[in-house]
């Protein structure tokens, strides 16, 4: 029964991250939101940085996804999928990409969108974050920048889910890894 599960465990695994081998090779393009493109409050950071200590934010270098890293994280039929706002520390650049196993199937909602309801087709497969340097202008704020850029948005879904993530961070190149748990308990 164990080797059963660990058998199941592997194929989900490798299936779950085939394609990344293949498109993890360059850096994907897709929509940039920098400084200027920040959500409500772009630019904003938080003076004790605590959405890099919370062990509900998936954190992966200077990206601070909130309530990212729980498991398993809400799935909201309704919305699409669940809000996820984001924290990208000053002067860096994070490149989040779906890997294409997921192509129709999940979404980033961060960045350019259209107005009213996100579902799946109208999201974004590869967002580029390039947060404001600290101190730069940042013309949500109407002032200097903080410690961290922020972005409003979430993750959408056709159903509950689990969602790999590619994330590139700054001239790194290889993409790190991350799995979202949208609605779901177990991902392998």
């Amino acid at each position: 029964m164990v080797v059963m599960a660990a058998a199941c465990a592997v194929v989900w695994s490798t299936s779950a991250w085939a394609d990344a081998a293949e498109q993890s090779r360059e850096r994907p393009r897709g929509v940039v939101a920098d400084c200027a493109k920040g959500g409500l409050g772009g630019g904003q950071g938080h003076g004790d940085l605590s959405a890099w200590k919370a062990a509900r934010n998936l954190v992966v270098g200077p990206l601070a996804m909130v309530g990212a890293a729980e498991i398993p994280g809400g799935y909201n039929a309704a919305a699409h999928g669940n809000k996820f706002p984001l924290y990208v520390l000053a002067g860096h650049r994070v490149t989040l990409s779906l890997t294409r196993g997921t192509r129709g199937r999940a979404g980033l909602a961060y960045g350019p969108l259209p107005q009213g309801d996100v579902g799946v087709a109208e999201a974004h497969r590869v967002v580029t974050l390039i947060a404001c340097r600290r101190g730069e202008y940042s013309p949500n704020l109407g002032g200097p920048a903080g410690r961290a850029s922020f972005w409003a948005g979430g993750v959408v879904a056709d159903a509950p889910r689990c969602v790999p993530l590619l994330i590139w961070v700054d001239k790194e190149r290889a993409p790190r890894r991350a799995v979202i748990h949208l609605g779901v308990t177990d991902c392998g």
